[in-house]
């Protein structure tokens, strides 16, 4: 698609524009992820604020880039690392399913809104195939057949 654009150097174009693109969210990610835990942990956090004022925010964030360090010098592949934690969350999805639906009608929690037995229903019976396909793919996983 490049090509009529750049001509040859369109593969080297499209490489330059990959690598921008990680080399701009890759701290993105990283910041986002201090924000998030010091979020959690009810710190002072955002790289507006002094160091001082928001330690455990930069010390989450100098967690984030050493944990990514370790992982590129360990030479671990980060498609297996994705690939792993796609087939985690899958599996797990199940589970969620099954506890949102049975949040969703317990009174207690939910007061006068609680959902409708066709939406639990709905939920269970969502819970019930993603966990059958989480099934069916551990089995061809194990057999080798996927």
């Amino acid at each position: 698609m490049l090509t009529p654009l750049a001509g040859s150097l369109a593969t080297d174009l499209f490489a330059v524009g990959l690598l921008t693109s990680a080399l701009v969210a890759l701290p993105v990610l990283m910041a986002t992820t201090a924000y998030v835990v010091g979020a959690q942990l009810d710190w002072r956090r955002g790289l507006s604020e002094r160091i001082d004022l928001a330690g455990g925010f930069y010390a989450a964030l100098a967690a984030s880039i050493g944990l990514g360090l370790i992982v590129t010098l360990a030479k671990i592949s980060v498609i297996g690392m994705l690939l792993a934690a796609s087939v985690i969350g899958g599996l797990g999805t199940p589970f969620s399913l099954i506890l949102l639906v049975r949040l969703g009608r317990d009174r207690s929690v939910m007061g006068t809104d609680v959902i409708s037995a066709r939406l639990a229903v709905a939920g269970w019976i969502v819970a019930l195939v993603v966990g059958a396909l989480g099934v069916l793919f551990l089995i061809g996983s194990t057999l080798g057949t996927l």
